[in-house]
């Protein structure tokens, strides 16, 4: 190979590899910050349960509401109460919310809320937020059921996209858009539920026309207009997995002052909240998705 020739191809790899990297580098991933004498509340975060204490205390401890979701299906994930063993952890309603304080210099600190959040693996996923004890309903209307047994908060996750054993279309690595029947479920729990999430930060374009899920979103949205008679709002999260730096890219914005899990809920009902969605990266959400990715293939 000349001179040219292996000029011309060392510049092709480099602009391959500057065009790969902004490409999957697609979003700038912040972290919402208080506005308004509001704090952003991200109620729909999976984190893994083997993660570093130290870190998980410094993420939570930022200001913030983080809803800590850990699965009904398996315990994989990061639950309220490990954290709450945690010695800087003080809880506010018992099982159920808590503060992480610190106490900086000149009185300067951060303050970052725990909730206890279950995702019940239903057949549609269902945020159970503030129930103590474990929700196993696999009929999701019946899953809702427990959840108000329970004076929790029910919101349908994701309305428009379930669970996949299949990984490339019509599933999108490990989710496929629902069927028709399926349809007719989301339409009964639209009069169950308390709110929809309407942004799922997860529901990304990875590939364009072959993997992309950003219809997921608008579809959810139209879901909740449609059913304005139940004053849906449309909740916004990050859903997400693992990766630290997705937790309250996406949320909504709550009053903070003396929160409380009362509050909170009154807070939802009468939509005195409002939301805010950023996608994540598609080097965010393969980072997030690779275990999962790897037991397809194992």
């Amino acid at each position: 190979m000349n001179r040219r020739k292996a000029l011309i191809s060392l510049v092709s790899l480099g602009a391959l590899g500057i065009g790969s990297y902004f490409y999957l580098n697609n979003e700038s991933m912040k972290r919402l910050e208080p506005r308004n004498n509001r704090i952003p509340a991200d109620l729909h975060v999976h984190l893994s349960k083997d993660a570093n204490r130290r870190e998980i205390i410094n993420l939570l401890g930022q200001p913030g509401l983080v809803g800590l979701a850990r699965s009904t299906a398996q315990e994989i994930y990061l639950n309220y109460h490990r954290v709450r063993d945690y010695g800087v952890f003080k809880e506010i309603d018992k099982d159920i919310l808590g503060i992480i304080e610190f106490k900086g210099a000149f009185g300067v600190g951060s303050r970052g809320y725990v909730l206890n959040v279950q995702e019940v693996m239903a057949h549609h996923h269902i945020s159970a937020l503030g129930c103590k004890h474990p929700i196993s309903e696999k009929d999701p209307r019946e899953a809702v059921k427990e959840i108000h047994r329970q004076k929790g908060i029910a919101i349908i996750n994701h309305p428009f996209v379930v669970p996949s054993s299949r990984l490339f279309p019509p599933s999108e690595i490990g989710y496929r858009f629902i069927n028709d029947e399926e349809r007719e479920t989301i339409e009964d729990l639209a009069l169950e539920v308390d709110e929809v999430e309407t942004f799922n930060g997860q529901c990304i374009g990875l590939i364009p026309l072959l993997i992309d899920k950003r219809m997921a979103n608008d579809l959810a949205k139209d879901y909740a207009d449609y059913f304005k008679l139940r004053g849906f709002k449309g909740i916004a999260t990050s859903d997400t997995h693992e990766v630290f730096d997705q937790v309250l890219t996406s949320g909504i914005y709550i009053p903070e002052e003396d929160l409380t899990f009362k509050k909170l809920k009154e807070y939802i009902e009468t939509k005195n909240f409002y939301p805010v969605g950023n996608p994540i990266s598609r080097t965010s959400f393969l980072k997030g998705h690779s275990k999962y990715i790897k037991s397809l293939f194992s």
